[in-house]
């Protein structure tokens, strides 16, 4: 996909992401929300970092910004109410699983989602969601989607390292109340930045 392209969709896209998480808080809290100044720049700095970085190829890189866009747009949305809402884990799903149908990345697509979803659905069927959310649970199908299984698993050990570390800082009583979709933001923009690098070296610590 060309650099052009890419910024016009994701700047959109990105917007309206912001927008769909910030009107489903507004009806889930009946409250006035604080200026979304942080998701947007956030938005803004994935969109123009991505448009960059395929120029020399896509690779699937635009499907997988779509989704850490996603994302972080939801994040401060789930620290204030402790929920990643359908309103925007669905159509960062459907985005990616679009843009992924042009890449030749359907099996690892399929592959990821089944590690992702099935094994994290597992834990939060099993936790009752006290553990792990269901709305978390339905970002990894755009997680897998997006990254595959082995990009996807390095964005979700990052994610569950900054979880843990931030829940040893918190202190047992506030480890249960803490919102995975903040550092599942993180976990992909780390998956999206060094996912290749690091998959690479897996791949050949293997061989």
């Amino acid at each position: 996909m060309a650099p052009l392209p890419v910024a016009v969709l994701l700047g959109p896209w990105g917007a309206y992401a912001v927008a769909a998480a910030r009107r489903a808080e507004r009806r889930f809290a009946a409250r006035a929300l604080p200026r979304p100044w942080p998701e947007a720049l956030i938005v803004l700095a994935l969109a123009l970092w991505t448009q960059f970085a395929t120029r020399h190829g896509d690779d699937g890189l635009t499907a997988r910004a779509s989704v850490c866009i996603g994302l972080c747009a939801a994040a401060r949305t789930d620290l204030r109410t402790g929920y990643l809402f359908d309103a925007v884990t669905f159509p960062t799903a459907l985005l990616a699983g679009l843009l992924t149908l042009g890449t030749g990345r359907l099996q690892a697509a399929s592959q990821g989602v089944l590690l992702l979803a099935g094994l994290f659905g597992a834990v939060a069927i099993a936790s009752r969601g006290v553990y792990l959310g269901f709305g978390d649970v339905k970002a990894m199908y755009a997680i897998g989607i997006a990254f595959g299984p082995v990009e996807g698993s390095i964005a979700v050990a990052a994610a569950s390292l900054s979880g843990l570390g931030f829940a040893a800082l918190a202190g047992r009583r506030r480890a249960r109340a803490i919102a995975f979709g903040p550092h599942l933001a993180l976990g992909t923009g780390v998956a999206l930045a060094f996912g290749p690098t690091f998959s690479r070296f897996l791949t050949g610590a293997a061989a």
